[in-house]
């Protein structure tokens, strides 16, 4: 199985804990304003509606035809879908979370392990916030 680079990050109290995997986002890639949604990143999922909007608007004010359409939507996607990982450790450092380490495992389940297992000091703290 393929594994993957995780970026770990805690809340300021230390009770909740964030993985974001690094790569490319098939998801935001795709679905790119529902994607910011779903991570709470209200002013990003605005931001690239109206980028979406303006690069519309673009083609239609330059009349061009379908393909270079296509082009210049799918460009738009694949920088979305590149940068997502930036956006979301930006995103959760303005609420409040840092850095604090980086894991490699299969999935996301074997990644919280792993940091666990490295980190068992984090335990106290975030079985706290679920009680």
């Amino acid at each position: 199985m393929k594994t993957r680079l995780y970026s770990v990050h805690l809340g300021n109290d230390g009770s909740d804990m964030k993985l974001v995997r690094e790569g490319f986002s098939w998801m935001a890639f795709l679905f790119a304003v529902p994607w910011a949604l779903w991570h709470r990143m209200w002013l990003a999922a605005v931001v690239i509606a109206l980028a979406q909007g303006v690069l519309g608007g673009m083609i239609y004010m330059l009349g061009l035809n379908e393909a270079a359409e296509t082009i210049a939507a799918l460009g738009l996607a694949v920088i979305i879908g590149g940068m997502a990982d930036e956006l979301r450790r930006a995103n959760l450092g303005k609420r409040g979370y840092a850095f604090a380490d980086v894991v490699v495992a299969e999935n996301l389940e074997m990644a919280e392990r792993r940091i666990l297992d490295r980190r068992p000091e984090w335990i106290a703290g975030l079985m706290g916030a679920q009680t």
